[in-house]
């Protein structure tokens, strides 16, 4: 059709589209799936970010518990527990938490997922349609649970190194 109107001598004009973007329909759509895919990444990093912060945090959290609860492990070294059983503890108290804050947070996201869409939408002057998708929670929840086993690993080992002797003469 451009070639039409310029053999008879209509003048057209290009119509930067969408996100000033070319006046094509293949154009406009590559630009928009790649802005989105922009998005995507953006908050998949940042969601890894906030997983790798908890993560420490969970260390630090444990860390301090191996350090207040010297003397019990002290105790449970006398009556025979193993560096394997002291460790295991500590791990599973990490995932126990790490499993606690997915339980508090997966109810909360389904209204914050909603705000969220709504106001990406409002900034990018389009209607998103938020649908909950059950794999999400369910990709989180073993994230969560590797990072969990991963940030009471050094805790745990810390742990078992503790002696007997050591422990029952800490104050």
């Amino acid at each position: 059709m451009r070639e039409f109107y310029e053999q008879n001598n209509v003048e057209i004009s290009a119509v930067r589209g969408f996100f000033g973007m070319g006046d094509s329909t293949t154009e406009m759509a590559t630009a928009v799936i790649g802005q989105m895919n922009f998005l995507l990444i953006l908050l998949s990093v940042m969601a890894l970010v906030i997983g790798a912060v908890g993560s420490i945090a969970l260390t630090g959290a444990l860390s301090l518990s191996v350090m207040e609860r010297r003397r019990e492990i002290g105790v449970m070294r006398a009556i025979g527990a193993s560096s394997w059983t002291i460790f295991r503890l500590f791990i599973g108290e990490g995932l126990l938490l790490g499993w606690l804050s997915w339980l508090i947070a997966f109810p909360l996201s389904i209204p914050v997922g909603r705000i969220m869409s709504q106001a990406i939408g409002s900034v990018l002057e389009t209607d998103f349609f938020y649908t909950f998708s059950p794999s999400g929670p369910i990709l989180w929840f073993a994230i969560i649970t590797v990072l969990s086993i991963i940030a009471s690993w050094l805790p745990a080992r810390g742990a078992t190194k503790i002696s007997v002797q050591e422990s029952l003469a800490y104050q």
